[in-house]
């Protein structure tokens, strides 16, 4: 959940001999005066512990159960702003009441300035006084005035606020003035609590994210086809555009789904929201009218190669998948009408993976219903290698093999004999029956932790050492991910390293390093909290990189102002002379926690029929249908150049289909019931082997068999 606080500017009014404060109009509002922070602490000391607060009410008698303890009520700028807007104004124009004087309810307050709440309420307080009262001793009024009122309506089965379990957030404002009540005008305090919940945060892709991911990979593989479908005069377009021509009739290879990247597309919804529907009020799509109206971009962020918004508003008379197309052209369009055809994003083929956010939200226009969309994605080519995507296909294949052990078994070496059986360090065959087959969740990219082992890499080949702390020894993974801004509650780094002066063949090298960090790392099933093997982990960040030595001149500074002639020789021979190949694994517990798992496919062709993945088995661009039976549609979509596809959703059940390749024909695979964990699901194509003339002679049953190379078997795990 985004926690904000307000700003309030703090400004003197003398008021029969006292002093007091008042926001100012048009303030910022990012932190609470002192006297609001104090009442929103009396509030949240009230949900943590409701039958005492309740005890200390007089004249109120409850005769139902509270709750125990409710979570603490966190401060919202947008609430923030509601309430002050309607303190200042009862403030100003002296009256004292809910309904604002342009005849706005609340809710339509709250809606208006763009909340998106699921649940909304608002309280008000006024004490009223002769001679001057401190703002403490009005606080304290206040808040048993509100504490009663809504045990009060507890009571009575109305609407609470204080101690209503799905209220999430407040705002308040607190000031001082002259209110008309009656026929009487009096001094005094007046506050506004205005409470909200908002809208989920949705992890999960949804199905107008769906939609538009069909689109953009339909008119990707099949453009000309899909731009006659939706309107498009093709055979126009390409005597306009010649230099088009190639690639609308041959089409470009699909993008993939990147969950690391809806982190980046979802903040920048929320962010260009508002600037969007500030410039017009038309329906129709909305554009931003130049760069400097849009908030900080993260084009400078080395994973994201940058990033493309629309917006859309209507007044309800579209449905999702009319709205989805409007938008699609409207991006479509730009990309037609660029001058470059490098500088075209949806259509680029440099494109290889994207992350898409449709952002909903509606206003009170009127006294009708405005439907605003934001489309927000995030677009990138391949910031993770193959190669160290093949790694997290192995380290995810591992954790689904390696399973938890019983509690009583003796086994004191565990290997990855199961995945590596060149490796057979297991006590005895036997020992592996105590094993549990409890497969554990797969790991996704995250690129902030690619980044955080990236620079780590890079550290320990700069400063010539070897070690999961940083140079100074001052900053463990926990406190480099931090600094990255991936707060993490659980975390956990392995490394390996080669170093020879002679070329390294990277791919042998690592695919060695690799391996033997995962039987290294399996002996932590004894023990697995904190290793590549803990349940609780949900992204890693895999670094493979080559160094070849490196060239030191004379007087070069290289360490904390060290010259090459201060800094000792046994750590310039250590890398600096050599050829050097890092492996860095990041994996780690986010510490805000995730409400929807991540389905991880991998579709591999079993080359060798040992039943597993190994490198180079991957098959690329693969369309995977995913039919929600929710939703009750269908999408395609693609595997990387690793195999591998990710993508979030929402809980429910899905039911997975390799769709038709020339690796194989068309084939129900699975049905996945998908909860807050991730899943992993392989999908194995294993060639059939070609019969020879002598066994169909031979073989009675001949007939009952597949025959041909071009068949396939798909196995399912």
């Amino acid at each position: 959940m985004r926690c904000f606080k307000s700003i309030r500017y703090l400004c003197v009014i003398a008021l029969l001999g006292g002093v007091f404060w008042t926001p100012r109009a048009g303030a910022a509002t990012d932190e609470f005066t002192q006297y609001e922070t104090d009442l929103l602490d009396k509030i949240n000391e009230a949900r943590r512990n409701p039958a005492q607060a309740a005890a200390d009410v007089e004249d109120v008698v409850i005769t139902k159960s509270l709750n125990d303890a409710l979570c603490e009520l966190q401060a919202s700028g947008l609430l923030t702003t509601t309430a002050s807007n309607h303190t200042l104004e009862m403030a100003d124009q002296h009256y004292y009441g809910y309904t604002s004087l342009d005849g706005r309810s609340p809710e339509a307050r709250i809606l208006d300035i763009g909340y998106n709440a699921s649940l909304t309420g608002e309280m008000l307080g006024l004490v009223t006084f002769r001679n001057y009262m401190p703002p403490d001793t009005a606080v304290n009024i206040l808040f048993k005035q509100l504490l009663k009122r809504d045990l009060q309506q507890f009571e009575a089965g109305g609407d609470t606020y204080i101690f209503n379990p799905d209220i999430t957030e407040i705002g308040i404002a607190l000031t001082a003035g002259r209110v008309e009540i009656g026929n009487g005008v009096y001094n005094g305090y007046i506050l506004t609590c205005d409470f909200g919940k908002p809208v989920d945060r949705q992890d999960s892709i949804q199905d107008m994210e769906f939609i538009f991911l069909d689109l953009l990979n339909r008119v990707r593989t099949a453009p000309a086809e899909t731009l006659t479908e939706i309107g498009y005069d093709v055979a126009r377009l390409v005597v306009e555009r010649p230099e088009l021509e190639t690639l609308l009739n041959s089409g470009m290879a699909p993008v993939t789904y990147a969950p690391s990247f809806r982190e980046i597309a979802f903040d920048r919804n929320q962010a260009v929201f508002e600037t969007l529907f500030n410039f017009t009020g038309a329906d129709g799509i909305i554009l931003p009218p130049s760069e400097d109206h849009c908030t900080e971009s993260y084009s400078d962020c080395f994973a994201v190669s940058g990033e493309l918004f629309a917006g859309y508003q209507d007044r309800g008379e579209l449905t999702k998948e009319e709205v989805v197309e409007l938008i699609f052209k409207e991006l479509v369009n730009r990309d037609l009408i660029s001058e470059d055809p490098s500088e075209m994003t949806l259509m680029n083929p440099e494109t290889s993976e994207i992350s898409v956010v449709f952002g909903h939200r509606q206003i009170n226009s009127d006294g009708k219903l405005i439907q605003r969309y934001v489309l927000a994605n995030a677009y990138g080519n391949g910031y993770i290698s193959l190669i160290e995507k093949q790694s997290l296909n192995l380290l995810n294949q591992a954790r689904a093999i390696h399973t938890k052990l019983v509690e009583q078994s003796e086994i004191t070496d565990i290997s990855a004999l199961d995945i590596f059986p060149e490796e057979p360090e297991v006590a005895d065959t036997e020992a592996l029956e105590t094993i549990i087959e409890d497969p554990l969740p797969p790991l996704t990219f995250n690129h902030l932790m690619f980044d955080t082992a990236e620079k780590h890499a890079l550290e320990m080949i700069e400063y010539a050492y070897f070690d999961i702390y940083s140079f100074d020894g001052s900053l463990d993974l926990g406190e480099r991910l931090d600094l990255a801004g991936y707060p993490a509650f659980t975390f956990c780094e392995e490394i390996e390293r080669a170093t020879d002066e002679v070329a390294i063949d990277v791919e042998t090298v690592t695919a060695d390093k690799f391996d033997q960090l995962i039987v290294d790392a399996s002996d932590s099933l004894l023990n697995p909290e904190e290793s590549l093997f803990s349940r609780v982990m949900k992204d890693a960040g895999i670094k493979i990189l080559y160094s070849p030595p490196m060239v030191v001149e004379e007087n070069t500074e290289l360490v904390q102002g060290e010259t090459r002639e201060e800094i000792s020789e046994t750590i310039l021979n250590s890398f600096q002379r050599v050829h050097t190949l890092l492996v860095v694994v990041d994996v780690a517990e986010p510490l805000v926690e995730k409400t929807e798992g991540v389905l991880v496919i991998l579709v591999y062709k079993d080359a060798n029929l040992d039943g597993r993945y190994d490198r180079g088995e991957e098959l690329a661009d693969t369309p995977v249908n995913i039919y929600s039976e929710q939703a009750q549609a269908s999408y395609p979509l693609y595997t990387d150049n690793a195999g591998s596809l990710s993508i979030p959703l929402k809980a429910g059940v899905y039911e997975l289909t390799l769709a038709e390749t020339e690796e194989s024909e068309e084939t129900k695979v699975q049905v996945v019931d998908m909860g807050t964990e991730n899943q992993w699901v392989t999908i194995s194509v294993q060639p059939v082997p070609e019969l020879s003339e002598e066994s169909m002679e031979t073989d009675s049953t001949n007939d009952l068999l597949p025959v041909g190379v071009d068949e396939t078997i798909v196995n399912i795990n």
